[in-house]
């Protein structure tokens, strides 16, 4: 049994410290929901006397094959399309439909049973141009926008029964890209507007969108994204390449830009320390320690990447302007992050119940990070000591942060 356990850490190994981007098709429209699981949508037009029609499809195996899930004809007179659609988990989603003059009044519906079938959930809006659109939960959501004459933006939070207008300023628009809508919770949320001056702004609510206070102004930079992995910790991208980071929920920034990262399309951070920015020309930079330290990575492709999807710390996908889907399934692995058994220490290992971890020349320890075979973080902890008694029996694998610098090792869990 260990010579199994042991070979089996070996191959898990290696696929960490190997794994590369991978090209998963020409896709767009995509969300990914969990590791190998996704929706994309299309629509296509027929004549203008039967609309359009829409269609939803799925995958369990990044897109190697994808199932239709559901198939609707729009109203006639009218090209009815699907323009946003989010998952919050593999069988719960809401999408918006567009139609009328321009696509400019939108319904909204939900999903509960892997998008097969659709209710209406909230009530429809006109007069708007989709930016955001974010599922909390199977109650509650919220869509972003701006009028079509571009003079204001507006934000409405969707119940089963109704659309609330909850932010909306004359002179505030939101960007027609980046994720300009956060919310970490159902009461505690973030969205980035800019006013006609391109001076950016950011506003956080508690109170699920009642009440708004500023948080953050730039009159230099254009914002560009926002990603919070909890309600305190939270990043901002610029379009001219700075990240600018908070751990108090606004209160305090920052900078934690890369040395150089041009321009920023699109981040998104799993956890307060794990996160990876997508940049022009194919560029996507990762960064391991709240951005400490930031190593780029090789795309493949040479169109910006627009969007990041991290479903958990160890599976990341991106699309790209070009419309190619990648995937790289290997977070943890970057090149100034080696297991180095001189430097890093776990004893005993393998382990039945307690592990003691310590760095050469009994080096600072900020943090210890341990994840498991499936790359989710299983513990997070200050302790050095740690009891793994009630940890299932395998390979784990250990980040360890000190200062500055992080590094990495691993040990085997047994029965």
């Amino acid at each position: 049994m260990r010579k199994f356990i042991i070979l089996s850490c070996f191959l898990f190994l290696n696929y960490f410290m190997f794994g590369q981007w991978v090209n998963l098709g020409q896709k767009k429209n995509v969300t990914m929901v969990e590791s190998n699981i996704g929706y994309r949508y299309v629509n296509e037009f027929v004549t203008p006397a039967t609309g359009g029609i829409y269609k939803v499809f799925s995958t369990q195996n990044d897109w190697q094959t994808e199932s239709l899930v559901n198939d609707e004809v729009g109203e006639p007179y009218g090209y009815s399309k699907i323009e946003g659609i989010d998952f919050i988990n593999s069988s719960d989603g809401l999408r918006t439909i567009a139609s009328g003059w321009q696509g400019s009044y939108f319904k909204f519906q939900k999903t509960a049973d892997y998008g097969v079938t659709w209710e209406a959930f909230g009530q429809p809006i006109s007069n708007f141009a989709l930016t955001d659109l974010y599922m909390v939960n199977n109650t509650l959501g919220y869509v972003a926008g701006n009028a079509y004459d571009l003079s204001h933006g507006a934000l409405y939070k969707l119940t089963q029964s109704s659309s609330i207008q909850i932010f909306e300023v004359d002179t505030l628009t939101f960007n027609s890209g980046g994720t300009n809508v956060e919310f970490t919770s159902a009461s505690t949320g973030y969205i980035v507007v800019r006013d006609t001056n391109q001076i950016t702004y950011v506003y956080k609510t508690v109170d699920s969108g009642n009440n708004w206070n500023g948080v953050f102004t730039d009159a230099e930079h254009t914002l560009s994204s926002v990603s919070f992995p909890d309600d305190l910790v939270g990043y901002i991208s610029s379009a001219d390449g700075l990240i600018f980071k908070t751990i108090d929920g606004g209160v305090n920034w920052e900078d934690v830009s890369p040395e150089s990262s041009e321009s920023i399309y699109s981040i998104d951070f799993i956890n307060e320390t794990v996160g990876y920015i997508g940049c022009g020309e194919g560029r996507i930079l990762r960064t391991l320690d709240g951005g400490l330290t930031w190593d780029e990575q090789v795309s493949g492709v040479y169109s910006n990447i627009e969007n990041i999807e991290m479903t958990n710390p160890t599976t990341v996908y991106c699309s790209s302007a070009g419309e190619s889907l990648l995937k790289n399934s290997d977070a943890l692995s970057v090149k100034q992050t080696t297991i180095d058994n001189s430097v890093c220490f776990v004893y005993p290992n393998p382990a039945e119940d307690v592990i003691s971890i310590s760095l050469q020349n009994n080096g600072e320890i900020n943090n210890i990070e341990i994840y498991n075979q499936l790359g989710v973080r299983v513990l997070s902890t200050k302790k050095t000591e740690i009891d793994i008694l009630n940890f299932e029996s395998g390979f784990y694998y250990v980040i360890i942060f000190s200062g500055k610098h992080h590094f990495s090792t691993n040990f085997i869990k047994l029965r």
